[in-house]
């Protein structure tokens, strides 16, 4: 099999949502393969703290031979700071959609 381009994005530590007062933290990802495109969503760990609210939403499109593997930890709290884990709040939706190609139709 022949890749064109090989990608490597790395986080180096958790990604921690704190106490929210009003509305949640939002966060919208969208990722586009193309053909025999291969992509590993493994981010660090999500870190919820006290009184936490997190909406997450990751859309994905892939062409029919393109490869997407994903995988989303999370923690509620941390022992270490003395935070308990009594109220919070994540909301994650990961949808992804199969193509024939990255601009024509539905696979």
């Amino acid at each position: 099999m022949h890749r064109t381009e090989v990608g490597r994005y790395e986080i180096a530590s958790a990604e921690k949502v704190y106490r929210a007062i009003d509305a949640p933290a939002e966060r919208f990802t969208r990722l586009t393969l193309g053909s025999d495109a291969a992509v590993e969503w493994l981010p660090r760990e999500t870190i919820l703290f006290d009184d936490a609210r997190l909406r997450r939403r990751i859309e994905v499109d892939v062409t029919a031979d393109a490869r997407f593997l994903a995988v989303r930890t999370l923690v509620l709290g941390r022992a270490a700071a003395r935070a308990s884990s009594d109220i919070m709040a994540a909301h994650n939706l990961m949808a992804a959609n199969a193509r024939r190609s990255v601009t024509g139709g539905r696979g």
